[in-house]
């Protein structure tokens, strides 16, 4: 059984986790380093928060059979 990754930003204003964006041009639309230096909106208070390797998570998700 394969699985697939979850890839979610923190936050830096009120840590709130939100899902990392698909961006079109990275290889992976999970794809971590891509994703580095990127400003994302939270969607809870609306700020922006640059994305770094301290503000967010991966985890293996089990893909359904």
């Amino acid at each position: 059984m394969t699985s697939a990754q979850k890839l979610e930003i923190r936050c830096g204003n009120c840590g709130y986790w939100m899902p990392a964006p698909e961006g079109e041009d990275a290889a992976h639309p999970l794809d971590a380093a891509a994703l580095i230096g990127a400003v994302v909106q939270c969607r809870k208070c609306l700020k922006r928060t640059v994305v770094s390797v301290e503000n967010m998570r991966a985890w293996a998700v089990p893909e359904a059979q």
